[in-house]
């Protein structure tokens, strides 16, 4: 058995400018607030509504921390919550990005596939913010 990734949908995120919380336990804190975005692709398409944030950890030892939260409207009307977390090199390239895990709780009429599927996101930047694009993860 192998597994393969397969492109799914990707999620444009526009962010605001970094908020510094300061220093915490282990490394810097800063929140960075969601303001909005699109998501599109061959499995999901909808909006990222204004709301949400990503508090960002970067730990003194080279690594960075991020754990947002925010919610997508779908198309056809459904709210999804999103929790995406992360952890990578703070000196990364656009080109090597930051490998995340999205996960969404999803309403009972809403894509519940979301919910049952192995999903694995690569965030990089991004003109207006941040792009993660989502792929599913399935044996080959």
């Amino acid at each position: 058995m192998s597994l393969t990734l397969t492109p799914s949908f990707a999620i444009d995120v526009e962010i605001a400018a970094p908020r510094e919380v300061g220093p915490v336990h282990g490394g810097r804190l800063r929140v960075i607030a969601i303001t909005g975005g699109r998501v599109h692709g061959d499995d999901l398409n909808g909006v990222v509504l204004a709301g949400g944030a990503d508090w960002n950890t970067m730990r003194t030892d080279g690594v960075v921390e991020v754990w947002a939260r925010y919610e997508i409207e779908t198309d056809d009307g459904h709210i999804l919550s999103v929790v995406n977390e992360g952890i990578g090199p703070v000196d990364r390239s656009a080109a090597s990005g930051l490998v995340t895990r999205p996960r969404f709780t999803v309403p009972e009429a809403g894509p519940t596939w979301l919910t049952t599927s192995a999903l694995v996101g690569h965030l990089r930047p991004s003109a207006d913010g941040v792009t993660i694009d989502v792929y599913r993860v399935v044996e080959s």
